[in-house]
């Protein structure tokens, strides 16, 4: 049975090897070693400051981030950030739920790596 952890895993060998092959192109740009650098983390849900703050209830139900990203300060690397419980209840068909996984790596690795995600991914859909 397929759980969250191996989708990730799945999602983020992806990208390692979609960058592999764009090194191969374009082997100067190091994108491989910039996404090593990455902490991969999943959070049950988002932080509080990544909510919409209004008081008044919305018309339409408000945007629940699926992931973020952190950048690189100091001494402490970037950071991918996927929200399992966000996810999770935007499907209740595993394999709706992998795919979206997939979709929310590639966005994220493609804007802390400052390209676009169909470069990484083709298949990428960015009006979804």
């Amino acid at each position: 049975m397929a759980t969250f952890g191996s989708w990730m895993i799945g999602a983020v060998d992806f990208v390692e090897d979609r960058l592999t092959r764009l090194e191969r192109v374009t082997p100067s740009a190091g994108l491989v070693d910039r996404f090593n650098a990455v902490d991969i983390v999943v959070d049950d849900v988002p932080l509080i400051d990544d909510l919409p703050q209004s008081l008044d209830p919305p018309a339409d139900p408000p945007h629940i981030p699926l992931g973020r990203i952190e950048v690189a300060t100091g001494g402490e690397p970037a950071r991918l950030i996927v929200h399992r419980r966000t996810v999770e209840q935007r499907s209740d068909d595993k394999a709706v739920r992998e795919q979206l996984v997939r979709e929310i790596v590639v966005r994220l690795a493609a804007e802390l790596l400052d390209i676009e995600p169909d470069t990484l991914d083709p298949e990428y859909d960015a009006t979804e």
